[in-house]
């Protein structure tokens, strides 16, 4: 599904600043599969990631509000990124799932991550500083999707 067909089924059209809609996804997408190493940028600017291959074809590149189920059970809200990496030269498409309120150790273990809504679609940024800035507000954007408020 393309970003603009995303966008004309968006079910919440209150953007506020923002330029994109929300899309609740229905059905929801779900990828399981083991934590696996990366290159680690996540955890130094703030935002560890967990990552899982995905098979392909993969779904739309770009920012998901999602829930992740550990290998003990326990349910987790994330945001969830896939795609290319573009402002950091990435190199194949990934799945990154940055947990919420969550310290732990997950490499190597079972994670069932669901995307719940499309926040917006991939882009590159000029740094890294403006690639923070704008994921501070995808995470703002999906803890409110996941409350329901939005």
């Amino acid at each position: 599904m393309t970003a603009n067909r995303l966008a004309d089924q968006a079910q919440d059209t209150d953007q506020g600043s923002e330029p994109y809609p929300i899309v609740h996804l229905d059905p929801r997408l779900v990828y399981e599969g083991a934590v696996q190493h990366g290159a680690k940028l996540g955890r130094t600017i703030g935002f560890p990631t967990a990552n899982v291959a995905v098979p392909r074809p993969g779904p739309e590149r770009g920012i998901y509000a999602a829930r992740v189920r550990l290998a003990d059970g326990s349910l987790c809200e994330a945001i969830a990124y896939f795609g290319s990496r573009p402002t950091v030269d990435g190199v194949g498409d990934l799945l990154e799932a940055y947990l919420f309120d969550f310290d732990g150790f997950l490499y190597g273990s079972e994670l069932r991550v669901e995307l719940v809504a499309f926040i917006r679609p991939d882009e590159q940024f000029a740094g890294l500083d403006e690639m923070v800035t704008q994921m501070r507000r995808d995470c703002v954007r999906a803890r409110a999707v996941l409350r329901g408020e939005i």
